[in-house]
């Protein structure tokens, strides 16, 4: 009996044996070496100051990433992504303005796994740009309005001009650097700190250059403000068989801003003399302002448009019948010359609808007793045109009862 469980116990054993050793065989079947390529792995570029020292910098939009090759066992790489993987490209070495070839160092990996031999020699383009940088005056945009009866001075940037720099692509399409500030129904000066951008002569803003000081300190002075008509002084004189009709401006006020007692001393804002003498037709002109003294034209206006509008000189003679006026009703009145010839001039456009009926000439009657008198004839006639003769200028008058 003894010698059967002893049996029995080895055949147990041998079973077990068998059996684990099987267990390593399949387990050694099913877990084999094998590769994988694991794509856009990132690349972190070290010694990236090697880069400005060579005057030179990154081109903007470069995503530096490249494909590994690991071998191991197939649970272990089964596991792996390309997070797991810490690849960098030394930036020491020769660099020039374009393409640069720079080679790939895998820095760290799981355990068990290695790089593929086929993966030993990896590179990334690295495209590099001129590095520049160049000064540039700091602008301020406006917004807002201030409180009603206010206005403001030129703003007032601290620094007054900053250093933009980066590729010379991007540095070369700066053209101005502004902060923005908003007015907001201020009554009262204003100050704060505001953020910069580089922008295009369009007004675009560039992206990937730095700017140095990135912040400034405005300034914007308050003061009160004041509405005032443009007025246009002229010199010479029009063509003779022109007329100058109007001059229309475009801009007829300009508000004015600074001291109280400033503002007080003016009435209008006039412009530099334009002498007329040049203008033979209808047309345009851009005329300067003359800015009065201790006070400031709001939004920096310099000039105004202005329509000058001329015609042809016309002539036009009128027989206008004489009226009398403060006629006493006890007495008779005879005018002896009862019409009087009038010679208008004035544009073609407004002479030639007039007739005698817009036309007046009035003799006055008033404390005027019996006998013959010489009375002066008053002329009126539309605005716009001019009397340049008329006859007779007195008329005889008897009165009788």
């Amino acid at each position: 009996m003894a010698n059967k469980d002893k049996e029995q116990i080895t055949a147990i054993i041998v079973s077990i044996a068998i059996a684990f050793v099987m267990w390593i065989y399949v387990m050694s079947d099913n877990n084999p070496t094998v590769s994988k390529t694991l794509k856009d792995v990132p690349v972190n570029l070290t010694n990236i100051e090697n880069i400005t020292e060579n005057n030179l910098a990154l081109v903007p939009g470069q995503n530096f990433m490249t494909n590994v090759t690991v071998t191991g066992k197939t649970n272990d790489i089964e596991k792996i992504t390309a997070d797991d993987i810490k690849a960098e490209a030394d930036m020491s070495t020769y660099l020039k303005k374009g393409d640069n070839s720079i080679a790939v160092q895998i820095k760290q990996l799981p355990n068990d796994i290695r790089v593929s031999d086929k993966a030993e020699f990896m590179y990334i383009n690295v495209k590099l740009d001129t590095f520049t940088e160049k000064s540039i005056s700091v602008g301020v945009n406006v917004s807002g309005k201030t409180k009603d009866g206010f206005g403001h001075l030129d703003p007032v940037a601290r620094p007054s001009e900053v250093l933009v720099s980066g590729p010379s692509t991007y540095v070369n399409m700066v053209s101005s650097v502004v902060g923005q500030i908003d007015l907001n129904g201020a009554g009262v000066d204003l100050n704060g700190s505001v953020p910069l951008k580089a922008q295009d002569k369009e007004g675009k803003n560039i992206s990937y250059v730095n700017i140095e000081p990135k912040y400034v300190d405005i300034y914007i002075s308050i003061k009160p403000s004041k509405i005032v008509p443009i007025i246009v002084k002229t010199i010479g004189t029009i063509s003779n068989d022109k007329i100058l009709k109007d001059i229309q401006l475009k801009t007829d006020k300009v508000v004015l801003v600074g001291d109280q007692k400033n503002l007080d001393k003016i009435s209008q804002v006039e412009t530099i003399p334009f002498d007329i003498s040049k203008i033979t037709a209808s047309t345009t002109k851009e005329i300067l302002l003359s800015p009065p003294s201790g006070v400031k034209i709001l939004g920096d206006l310099k000039s105004v448009n202005a329509d000058f509008i001329v015609e042809n000189k016309a002539e036009k003679v009128f027989s206008v019948p004489i009226i009398p006026e403060n006629k006493n009703d006890n007495l008779k009145y005879e005018i002896l010359t009862p019409t009087v010839s009038i010679n208008l001039s004035g544009g073609e456009k407004q002479l030639s609808p007039v007739d005698s009926k817009d036309i007046s000439a009035i003799v006055d009657l008033k404390d005027i007793g019996e006998g013959e008198h010489s009375l002066p004839v008053k002329i009126t006639v539309p605005d716009g045109l001019k009397i340049l003769d008329f006859s007779p200028q007195k008329v005889e008058v008897k009165v009788t009862k």
